[in-house]
């Protein structure tokens, strides 16, 4: 397996300085193909297995396996849903692996998983392990524990700072393969390049605190010692302060999110046996029935003095987009640490913004517009709009990149992802009108 250079990966796993044998597993991978690359990305799972005798340490290391085995035979074309279903599919195995030996019956292990592919990170999590991510100086953790202590603080019972010290702070709510299914959270953030995410087991969170461990990375990067040794750097300050449990983290570095191969398909192969002018007047025909749809919804125009979309409702910005009463089981970080860039790489971390305000964690985040469907193809028309009138700038590839990508999502009846994605072209194709 190679690993490409728009990342950095580091890993180190611990057995710690009390336990005889080590429950945690990690495990990483990215195709060597480079269309598959392009179309899944990479993925770095931790797992903290838990069960008697040798059943966590099987536990953990079966999910790891079949998390990523899953997660490669998965057909689903949506990040989310590929990463949902290979976790709940290695939930099943391990499951089954515990009915069909009694030795091994209850037990299960923790599970944070982390995709990551172009301008975008997902996670998919259960129980008490955690994703970080290190961005501007500051750390925010991305993932919520499935635990006692982390309900108590929902319910406000607990102040978050006394987490770590709560005498049942290892009480597990939710893990994988005790029970025959499993809930697991899913979601999603933009990210930029420079962006650092941390993975790790709780026997690191359990005795470093959040501050050391950006204090002790950030001092690590200034001396310019790898990924690798800043892991075992962090492990050893766990051991240091009693190392009671198993220690495991994975860093990596995003270097670059423009990474990819299939948009340099050339345009013969994309349209196969359709000279130019077939293509052209395909795409006019498609044009003209979006439109007709679009007006047909929109009924007759209504006098107004400012102008309104397609669909006679005013479109809303990501910060007007109506948010739930309640936080997102995975908090969607601050982007306003983010690193301002003068690059396409940062033109595309803000419309990673809006993409990530526009889905959610999961579609919670719904908008005030009827019909999804409908509410996409407009936007798809105002983007298409933008493009055709856009100069051939740096930033219009990245415009009809990110218009393909809504297509595809709007043909698989993801219209909310669709409208979100337009809309991102069409702030791409507003910025390429420039012709920078």
């Amino acid at each position: 397996m190679k690993i490409r250079e728009d990342v950095e990966l580091g890993q180190h796993s611990h057995v710690g300085m009390a336990r005889t044998e080590n429950q945690d597993f990690f495990g990483y991978w990215e195709s060597d193909d480079d269309r598959e690359f392009d179309l899944r990305g990479r993925l770095a799972v931790v797992c903290d297995g838990m069960g008697g005798h040798s059943g966590g340490e099987i536990a953990s290391r079966m999910a790891v396996q079949a998390i990523i085995d899953n997660y490669k035979a998965c057909e689903a074309d949506n990040i989310s849903e590929a990463l949902r279903y290979a976790i709940e599919t290695a939930n099943r195995t391990v499951y089954g692996e515990g009915v069909r030996l009694k030795e091994l019956a209850g037990m299960g292990t923790t599970v944070t998983a982390l995709v990551q592919r172009r301008e975008m990170v997902y996670f998919g999590q259960v129980g008490d392990s955690r994703a970080y991510l290190i961005r501007g100086g500051q750390m925010k953790q991305m993932t919520k524990d499935h635990s006692l202590v982390q309900q108590l603080v929902d319910e406000g019972l607990l102040e978050e700072s006394e987490m770590e010290n709560h005498p049942d702070k290892n009480v597990i709510l939710r893990s994988l393969g005790v029970k025959p299914e499993v809930e697991v959270d899913v979601s999603h953030i933009p990210i930029a390049p420079g962006d650092v995410f941390l993975i790790c087991s709780d026997g690191l969170t359990g005795l470093v605190s959040n501050d050391d461990i950006l204090k002790t990375f950030r001092l690590a990067s200034r001396e310019g010692k790898s990924l690798r040794a800043i892991c075992e750097q962090l492990i050893d300050m766990a051991n240091a302060a009693g190392g009671h449990d198993n220690s495991t983290v994975q860093l990596l570095k995003i270097n670059d999110t423009a990474t990819s191969t299939t948009d340099q398909t050339p345009e013969a192969t994309v349209t196969q046996s359709f000279d130019e002018d077939e293509v052209q007047a395909s795409i006019e025909k498609a044009r003209a029935e979006a439109a007709a749809r679009a007006a047909a919804v929109a009924g007759p125009p209504t006098p107004k003095k400012s102008d309104t979309p397609a669909l006679g409702t005013p479109s809303l910005s990501p910060s007007e987009a109506t948010l739930p009463a309640t936080k997102p089981a995975m908090p969607i970080p601050e982007l306003s640490d983010a690193p301002k860039r003068d690059s396409m790489n940062g033109v595309l971390l803000g419309l990673g913004v809006a993409v990530g305000l526009l889905l959610g964690g999961g579609g919670g985040y719904a908008l005030a517009l009827s019909g999804a469907s409908d509410a996409a193809e407009a936007a798809g028309l105002r983007a298409e709009s933008s493009i055709d009138a856009a100069a051939k700038g740096r930033y219009r590839k990245a415009a009809k990149r990110l218009q393909a990508e809504g297509e595809a999502a709007q043909k698989a009846g993801r219209h909310e992802e669709a409208r979100a994605k337009f809309e991102a072209a069409a702030e791409v194709a507003a910025l390429a009108g420039g012709g920078e």
